[in-house]
């Protein structure tokens, strides 16, 4: 059987091409089963029951509320520092 030049390069060519398609879907075949994971565990996290808290007493209700208080006065008291040290750079430079 004789096949000519042009027969045969068109022939090549198509071989080529189903190689190339064959190669992309390999590729794609891999990317499906890596994204069908990252799914389920994004599905698995979703499911997972949140922690309920459970509700502070009235004791330590008020030992937070101390901690809270003695925080506060914590951060006024460096604010304060902090204006009182850049009003002090201020009269000293003037």
């Amino acid at each position: 059987m004789f096949i000519s030049n042009t027969e045969k390069k068109h022939l090549l060519d198509r071989v080529k091409v189903l190689e190339a398609l064959i190669k992309d879907m390999s590729l794609m075949a891999s990317k499906i089963t890596s994204l069908t994971a990252k799914v389920l565990i994004l599905e698995q996290e979703l499911v997972k029951p949140k922690k309920v808290k459970k509700p502070l007493t009235a004791a330590q209700k008020a030992k937070q509320r101390e901690y809270q208080k003695a925080y506060n006065e914590r951060q006024k008291i460096k604010k304060l520092e902090a204006e009182l040290a850049t009003i002090g750079n201020t009269n000293v430079s003037a």
